[in-house]
């Protein structure tokens, strides 16, 4: 009845099914949680796989783009290699919504991949330019070899879950990075003895 006010049972009864809706909702958030931290295992697995396969840094960036942009459902990601001898970056493989993957310059010190390569820390921004993104430094022996950048719609921030799930991957685009490196190097020094 309209205006009536409830009655001592009623606001219990409301009450117990206040408290079992919150439980519900603790539990839905748990198994989501959960569920992401199996998915980047697996994702963590195979990525593993195609370092042990290949040391063609353009396939490993591929895979390592492909594999956070699903898992951390980011609307566009990004991997970037470091080039000392130019002081800038350039793209080792992207993925932008509704787009296809250009090659890109980024000059050193330059927004948020500048400044988590400077700090060597985790770089996260909810607005830049209206797009939040979150760049992550690539760091082999000590040395910066690249960075890794994800981004989301605007509204959409990165969580500190998510954040430490992009170090991951950075971390394993740090090894192969690094790998395919120094395998090229000891191809290059074999040729120059051959010649």
């Amino acid at each position: 009845v309209r205006g009536r006010p409830y009655t001592e049972r009623e606001t219990t009864l409301l009450a117990g099914f206040g408290a079992q809706a919150a439980l519900v909702l603790h539990s839905a958030r748990l198994v989501a949680r959960s569920e992401r931290r199996r998915q980047a295992a697996e994702s963590l697995v195979e990525l593993g796989r195609v370092l042990a396969r290949s040391l063609d840094p353009a396939e490993v960036a591929r895979q390592i783009v492909a594999t956070v942009k699903e898992l951390l459902a980011a609307s566009s990601a990004a991997l970037y290699q470091w080039h000392p001898d130019s002081g800038g970056f350039t793209t080792l493989a992207t993925w932008y919504r509704d787009s296809a993957p250009t090659e890109v310059v980024v000059p050193r010190g330059m927004g948020t991949i500048g400044r988590a390569v400077e700090t060597r820390r985790p770089v996260v921004t909810a607005d830049l330019l209206d797009d939040p993104h979150i760049a992550v430094p690539l760091i082999a022996r000590d040395q910066v070899v690249g960075a890794l950048a994800l981004g989301r719609r605007l509204g959409e921030t990165f969580d500190e879950e998510e954040v430490r799930l992009a170090q991951l991957f950075a971390d394993q685009a740090s090894l192969a990075l690094g790998n395919a490196g120094l395998y090229e190097r000891a191809g290059a020094r074999a040729r120059k003895l051959t010649a």
